[in-house]
């Protein structure tokens, strides 16, 4: 399975969670036990933690994200 360092956020109407695959972006943090998501081509992939993360936008805003799971697997980090 190839990989890709992509850092943006893309859109999937069809998410009903927000993942994420780099842990160090993540605000606060809890690890979780036997929790896994299923994706959009039928891949299982483990569930690593839950937590809050903080975008930052050029314009001095920001916006809270909360129960993002970590998923490392993922190429893309998915919102809904």
């Amino acid at each position: 399975m190839a990989t890709t360092n992509s850092v943006g956020w893309f859109r999937d109407s069809s998410a009903s969670v927000y993942i994420h695959k780099d842990r160090a972006q993540f605000k606060s943090y809890e690890k979780v036990i036997d929790k896994k998501v299923l994706m959009g081509n039928h891949f299982v992939a483990k569930v690593l933690g839950q937590g809050t993360i903080e975008l930052q936008f050029t314009l001095g805003k920001n916006l809270t994200l909360k129960n993002v799971l970590h998923v490392p697997e993922i190429r893309r980090i998915l919102y809904l």
